[in-house]
């Protein structure tokens, strides 16, 4: 009942979704083709002999913000009286920001059109064009900002997007590997067995317990029999795969299916930082080197810089109002950029990701390898074995779900379906990107304390923990921060295990530690060995970290998330950091982090996720008792999370505050604690009750199914519209 009726809303929500128009520019103020000025702080601006079109009911600046962007409201007055104003609120980023304002029934010219900035403590950059100085923008204070500012005045469009929707299909079909309108039909219907697998688990959950009794006492009858039968450890790896539960390998085909869709919606290097990873990975293919240059804006091998020319990326990134290349001629000129036999032999550069591990790199050569030849079918075929770690991740989520929730089988596969249906999830493991990779060895490893609190620290727990620790540290730099809670989890459990068996006992954690850090080991001699700085990449910024203010770190840590406390400095004036950036940002942030849902949207998300969070805390109070005893287990994980928060934190201090470059507020990098996310979603259908917890995780499971299906529609509007 619940899933028929969530279905229904489900359907009647995108029907008037289509059902509105697009908007389309009604008329373009000032052209933008530099940025002429820059500020970082508030800011107000007015440039005279606008023109205010009839039904306009959107403004949009040239204004560009690539971490927080501050609040920006708008007013179009005729001499003293004002026409229409808006406002947009803050968190935005990309290069232009749209403020909604009042629509007017007439046009009207000759017009002042004013904004102001503030609060803001972010660099926000103006662009436009040049102008005499009696039409440039001018501040408040009367001074020329020297040049006009690039503004369009958008309406809604005359069709619908239901009007629209072969052309969109058309459009999709263009610039990618797989090109054609069928590509369209099948995203759609990758989509759909996403959702008939993700409804119909609930429903095969929800059959009566004598039921699922019977089938989970057969299942026992044939491992026990398996189990028996297993000799070596080939056989017994068979045997462990054959005991995993049918539900885990859906909830895995679930996650696959849905990353396969996002790899295919997202146009070629649209992914975040989706260049320079590519970049790396040819590098590693072609030079057999690993790639030394770091520089923000990368000098790729010219295969790449053709093709990136072919697919106008230049214009189309950052650019929320740029769709991806559209007609014939733009395929025909990309199609004969990428078969042009440019060299492949790139300069070194990998933009950002110079500086992290090779291991995800190096696997995703395979890939690279078996699409020689077209550079768009590489990367299409790297995209799709970034969906493969989407799959085992949410597997090994599943399992510790199982594992920490025995009792609760039905709502930690909700907990874990919920977590392959996570949008973002989806679309940074359909993307190259070492975060895919990451987020399975993190599952891997929350999986494997969760064992070892319930089971013990065995000699071969702490070798596969350990493998799974250098792995991490080999495939993004991110991983110091999980790491801190697991050396931390392992000091307590080696703790908890002397009780019985003494100083001895320390030896097995000593194990899992040395495993985990003997790439750093080997890092650190290679580089003494060699004559290369210590510790590499971070050894040439010791000068910057020598002056940082310890103060200043933790106080800029701490507003990254919470509100400033008194005596702190202001770093985010006028940002609600936990609802601006961590929420509304994990609602929707996709494309090169620059296509987000309307302000409306996360405002009304707030609803599910409060409820979410109230049956989670309403379950761990009825069960306060049983959490005294596992306060160790619960203290390693929050351990993990600190090291997560402090790590994102403190990387973002030296890129803003002290490089005065950009913030890290993209959720991207909570994804690692997936795990976590799914054990506050099985906990909440627990803290349901009993008679409810049926109703209430089949509704979750249509609202994360809607939200990764709105999600895409977002991202093609974005793209194809």
């Amino acid at each position: 009942m619940t899933l028929g009726v969530g279905i229904v809303l489900m359907l009647v929500v995108g029907a008037l979704t289509l059902a509105r128009s697009p908007p389309r520019v009604l008329h373009v103020g000032a052209s933008t083709t530099a940025i002429f000025d820059t500020t970082a702080g508030d800011l107000e601006g007015c440039q005279i002999g606008e023109t205010l079109p009839a039904g306009v009911s959107a403004i949009r600046l040239s204004l560009v913000a690539g971490g927080y962007g501050a609040r920006v409201r708008v007013r179009v007055s005729s001499g003293k009286r004002v026409l229409t104003e808006g406002e947009q609120g803050p968190g935005w980023t990309s290069n232009s920001v749209t403020v909604p304002v009042r629509p007017l029934g007439h046009a009207t010219s000759h017009v002042d059109l004013c904004f102001d900035i503030k609060p803001n403590s972010e660099p926000i950059f103006l662009a436009g064009s040049e102008a005499p100085n009696r039409e440039m923008t001018v501040s408040s204070a009367g001074q020329a900002l020297g040049g006009k500012l690039g503004v369009e005045y958008l309406a809604a469009g005359r069709g619908s997007w239901w009007s629209r929707i072969l052309p969109v299909a058309r459009h999709m079909g263009i610039g990618h590997a797989l090109r054609g309108s069928w590509v369209t039909l099948l995203i759609a219907a990758l989509m759909a067995v996403v959702g008939l697998l993700a409804l119909h688990l609930p429903l095969r959950e929800l059959q009566p317990s004598g039921s699922k009794a019977a089938s989970a006492g057969r299942s026992r009858i044939v491992s026990a029999r398996t189990a028996r039968a297993a000799s070596g450890p080939w056989a017994r790896g068979c045997a462990a795969l054959r005991r995993v539960p049918r539900a885990a390998w859906v909830c895995a085909l679930v996650a696959f299916l849905s990353a396969c869709a996002w790899s295919l919606i997202v146009p070629p290097f649209q992914g975040r930082d989706e260049v320079d990873h590519f970049a790396y990975v040819e590098d590693l293919a072609e030079n057999e080197t690993l790639p030394e240059n770091g520089h923000e804006v990368g000098q790729y091998s010219p295969e790449e810089a053709l093709v990136l020319r072919g697919l106008d990326y230049a214009r189309v990134v950052f650019s929320p109002q740029t769709p991806a290349i559209s007609s014939m001629a733009e395929q025909q000129a990309l199609m004969k950029d990428v078969h042009a036999g440019a060299s492949l032999q790139g300069s070194g550069e990998a933009g950002v990701a110079t500086s992290e591990p090779p291991l995800y790199y190096l696997l995703q050569t395979i890939p690279y390898a078996l699409g020689q030849g077209n550079i768009l079918v590489q990367l299409q075929l790297m995209r799709l074995f970034g969906a493969i770690f989407a799959a085992a991740t949410t597997l090994l989520v599943f399992l510790f779900l199982r594992e920490i929730l025995p009792r609760a089988p039905w709502a930690a596969t909700i907990g874990a379906l919920c977590v392959a249906l996570q949008p973002l999830f989806a679309f940074i493991s359909g993307s190259v990107n070492p975060d895919s990779m990451l987020l399975t060895v993190t599952a891997g490893v929350f999986l494997c304390l969760a064992r070892a609190f319930r089971r013990g620290l065995t000699r071969r727990l702490a070798a596969v923990l350990g493998i799974l620790v250098a792995v991490g540290f080999l495939t993004k730099l991110n991983f110091i921060g999980i790491a801190f809670g697991v050396f931390i989890g392992l000091a307590v459990l080696g703790v908890r295990r002397m009780r019985s068996d003494g100083p001895k006992a320390l030896l097995v954690p000593a194990i899992a530690c040395l495993i985990g850090i003997s790439p750093v080991i080997f890092y650190i001699l290679r580089n003494l060995l060699s004559g290369h700085p210590t510790f590499g990449i971070l050894s040439g910024e010791r000068g910057v970290l020598g002056t940082i203010s310890l103060f200043h770190e933790i106080s800029y840590i701490w507003q990254t998330y919470l509100p400033r406390l008194p005596g702190m400095p202001h770093y985010f004036r006028g940002v609600t950091v936990y609802k601006d950036i961590w929420f509304d940002r994990s609602v929707g942030f996709y494309g090169w982090m620059d296509t987000m849902f309307p302000r409306w949207v996360d405002n009304v998300a707030l609803v599910p996720a409060v409820a979410i969070v109230l049956l989670c805390a309403r379950e761990l109070l009825a069960r306060r008792e049983v959490l005294r005893t596992r306060l160790p287990e619960l203290g390693v994980y929050a351990a993990i999370v600190v090291g997560v928060l402090v790590m994102i934190g403190a990387a973002s201090y030296t890129s803003d505050a002290v490089l005065h470059k950009v913030a890290f507020g993209e959720p991207r990098y909570l994804l690692p604690l997936l795990p976590l996310l799914g054990a506050v979603i099985a906990l909440a259908v627990r803290g349901a009750g009993r008679r409810w917890a049926p109703v209430v995780g089949a509704a979750i499971v249509v609202l994360f199914l809607a939200h990764d299906l709105f999600s895409q529609l977002q991202v093609i509007a974005r793209y194809y519209g």
